[in-house]
């Protein structure tokens, strides 16, 4: 869906240059690889919300970041620290991207334990939950065969503390490094994406 989203607002682009050139003897061609790079990384370097349902996960979840709510600070919460993942499957399948949740243990506090630890996940096993899972989609979709492992991190920062971009102190940019070992032959390339995530 995002790349016919690309291709439709590129198609709009071109629509739109054509005119002005016929229409008004303005020639915007000059604009039209910084327009296809800034929709390119909207459309296709955003993670984006979605309610995915369990049988669409075919690694085992990989936590990223633990956070006492009770002692946290708002340092804590700057970001993640490159955190490693690794996965496999059993049967040929592809991979079309990497997704995110969270689960929340509500334990009581030191000073107030609870009977019974109640936890809320929003874990796209679960089922609906408002929150959904943020999904950060590859390009191009990786074929994976059984025993083939994808190995890499994930790192979070805030873009506002980020000293070498304006951004929004809402806003998280999301690295992630991965490469493919197959069974029959060496690891791949490392790839590197870096993701807005909303």
């Amino acid at each position: 869906q995002k790349l016919q989203d690309l291709d439709q607002s590129m198609g709009d682009w071109d629509t739109f240059t054509n005119e002005t050139r016929n229409l008004y003897g303005v020639d915007m061609s000059c604009l039209d690889q910084p327009f296809e790079k800034e929709q390119r990384d909207y459309y296709l370097s955003s993670s984006i919300w979605c309610e995915l349902n369990g049988d669409q996960v075919i690694g085992q979840p990989a936590a990223v970041k633990h956070m006492d709510l009770h002692t946290c600070t708002i340092k804590d919460a700057l970001g993640v620290d490159p955190a490693p993942f690794s996965f496999t499957t059993d049967t040929p399948t592809k991979v079309s991207g990497f997704a995110g949740w969270f689960d929340t243990d509500f334990a009581g506090s030191e000073e107030n334990p609870a009977t019974e630890v109640v936890t809320l996940s929003t874990a796209p096993a679960i089922g609906y939950t408002h929150w959904g899972q943020q999904v950060f989609f590859l390009e191009d979709a990786i074929d994976l065969e059984p025993e083939d492992v994808i190995t890499g991190t994930m790192e979070m920062t805030r873009q506002k503390v980020r000293e070498d971009r304006e951004g929004s102190e809402r806003l998280y940019d999301v690295i992630v490094k991965f490469r493919v070992k197959r069974k029959e032959g060496g690891p791949s390339p490392l790839v590197t994406i870096v993701y807005e995530m909303p």
